[in-house]
């Protein structure tokens, strides 16, 4: 891993520093803005992850019941997410 990356802030999920080719969403706490990596939270499941394996394979899961409807916007922003997680994996993160 790559010791010398720069940390924007922390994730409010995991606590965990957030680098900028992090894929992310913002989320207003508190009247302050807040950060958390993608991958937490797929679209309309109603689940904050914890680990990068369960989200994969949620997300797996999502793309391959949907893949009729590729244009599906859960199924886009599933696939972005897992293209995170294998860059995350890769770096060991």
């Amino acid at each position: 891993m790559n010791n010398n990356r720069i940390e924007l802030n922390s994730c409010y999920v995991c606590e965990k520093p957030v680098f900028p080719e992090d894929k992310t969403a913002k989320k207003r706490i508190n009247g302050v803005d807040s950060t958390r990596h993608l991958w937490h939270r797929i679209p309309n499941s109603g689940i904050y992850f914890h680990h990068l394996e369960e989200a994969k394979e949620f997300c797996l899961k999502v793309i391959t019941r949907y893949k009729d409807d590729s244009n599906d916007y859960v199924v886009l922003e599933s696939r972005e997410i897992l293209e995170d997680i294998k860059r995350l994996e890769k770096i060991g993160a």
